[in-house]
Order: structure tokens, then C-alpha cells, then sequence
């Protein structure tokens, strides 16, 4: 059995009880099977490679020591860090999957101005930026929208990256 790329997945064999010999159609139809079988064997594999791939992204976006959070052209968030989420206080908040501005509905206009230009293939930040936090509190951040782009070379969505420089903005003053 060989793969598409002619590299070897396996061997199947035939064996009867008495010498035997194939008609045309019968070789047809076992050359059929043996395409079958390479073409599962090679669907499984892949289906394998993108489980494992999954499961490494999934770990490194929850364990990346840093804000982090993708979202879609619709601005539904796709993934978040373990940061992200502790940094905004969703940790009992159903947030995957739902639009971000419904999830944070008094977010600046700049920042929402970062994130069209991202989805515009753009990339946007500010390395010092004052904000209102959902506590109350004055903080500080450094943040970062990038796109991402999908297999037909057009922007997917963004992925935006945030870091609380609140304590070092505080010691400067």
C-alpha cells in the first residue's frame, strides 16, 4: 500500500487454498481496495497529526505566560490564555465564542479602533495606554492587535496581545 506520495503505508495480501489466478476484474477490484486502504490509513494519520496539533496549540495558548486572545472577523473570540482570562476576571464568564464587545461593552474606541485596523490587516498597539478597569482601578498597558490570515491568504481575524504595566507606571510617578 502506498501512500499518495508513493511513500510505503503497508502490504496487503491475498492467500487461498488452492493455487489461484486472478481474473482482470478481480485484480480491478483489489487494486480498488488496496487505494481504499491507503487513502484511510493516510486520513487516519492526518486525522492523528491535527488531534496532537490541537491539543499542543490548545496547551500553549492556555499556558503562554502572557494576555493573549484570538478572535475571528466577527470579533468572537476563538481562544484565550490562562492570563488573558484572570486578567479580566473570566474565569466564570462563558466568553468562547461570543462577540468581544458583548462580553466587554464599555471597551475604549481606540481599542476598538486597533482591532478594525487589524481586521484590516493591520498591525496596532500602544506601548503605554491608561484604562478603566472592569474593578474600577486606573491601569496601564502595553498592547498589540495583529492579524491572522486564513488558507485563502485573506484576514481571518486577530489575535491581540496585552501587558499590565500598571506597577511600573506607578513607580515612575
Amino acid at each position: 500500500l502506498l501512500g499518495r506520495d508513493a511513500t510505503p503505508l503497508g502490504m496487503l495480501s491475498t492467500h487461498w487454498k488452492q493455487p489461484h489466478r486472478h481474473e482482470e476484474a478481480s485484480l480491478r477490484r483489489l487494486d480498488l481496495f488496496a487505494r481504499l486502504a491507503a487513502e484511510f490509513i493516510e486520513h487516519d494519520r492526518i486525522s492523528q497529526t491535527l488531534q496532537e496539533n490541537k491539543r499542543i496549540l490548545t496547551l500553549f495558548i492556555e499556558y503562554v505566560p502572557a494576555a493573549v486572545a484570538m478572535f475571528d472577523r466577527d470579533m468572537c473570540c476563538l481562544a484565550a490564555s490562562r492570563r488573558w482570562i484572570i486578567a479580566y476576571g473570566l474565569q466564570d464568564v462563558d466568553f468562547l465564542g461570543r462577540c468581544h464587545y458583548d462580553v466587554f461593552p464599555s471597551l475604549p474606541e481606540r481599542w476598538k479602533e486597533g482591532h478594525r485596523r487589524g481586521l484590516a490587516g493591520e498591525i496596532a498597539g500602544a506601548e503605554e495606554d491608561q484604562y478603566f478597569h472592569t474593578d474600577g482601578s486606573v491601569r496601564w498597558a502595553r498592547w498589540e492587535v495583529r492579524p491572522w490570515y486564513s488558507d485563502d491568504s485573506t484576514v481571518g481575524g486577530i489575535i491581540v496581545f496585552v501587558e499590565d504595566i500598571t506597577v511600573r507606571k506607578q513607580a515612575d510617578l
